[in-house]
């Protein structure tokens, strides 16, 4: 469905409990239901693949950290940033390549990239407000 508009390299992330602590945790553990990323490309031009270079203003490093109390994290980072400037995070929580991106959404941020570097290690690029 993805390639259908344009995205290529397509692919599905692990599966993620992002359930853990909810509500309807003990449902979403009797169904099996689990989050998965969707990781894909989509080229300004087509046939042609580029990856920007992100420029980060401000790195936080946050191993350990799941997304309650990441979120929060990179609120307070993103204080310290001007509008346009882009944080580089560091995160051990597999979750956090779905929540981060819906966190953007809900706070006017706009996600830049999400890149998957293992099973337990993603970089997420966020830029405070929008891109310049």
């Amino acid at each position: 469905m993805l390639a259908d508009i344009g995205f290529v390299d397509v692919h599905v992330g692990p599966a993620v409990d992002t359930f853990g602590g909810a509500g309807g945790e003990a449902q979403a553990r009797a169904f099996q239901v689990y989050g998965h990323a969707f990781i894909a490309v989509k080229p300004v031009m087509p046939g042609v693949v580029t990856m920007p270079r992100i420029g980060a203003a401000a790195v936080l490093d946050a191993p350990g950290e799941v997304c309650a109390t990441l979120t929060p994290r990179i609120k307070a980072a993103l204080s310290r940033l001007g509008d346009g400037d882009v944080l580089e995070v560091h995160t051990h929580d597999p979750a956090a390549r779905v929540g981060v991106p819906a966190w953007c959404r809900l706070t006017g941020n706009q996600l830049v990239a999400v890149i998957d570097d293992g099973p337990q290690r993603t970089t997420i690029y966020i830029c405070k407000g929008l891109l310049r």
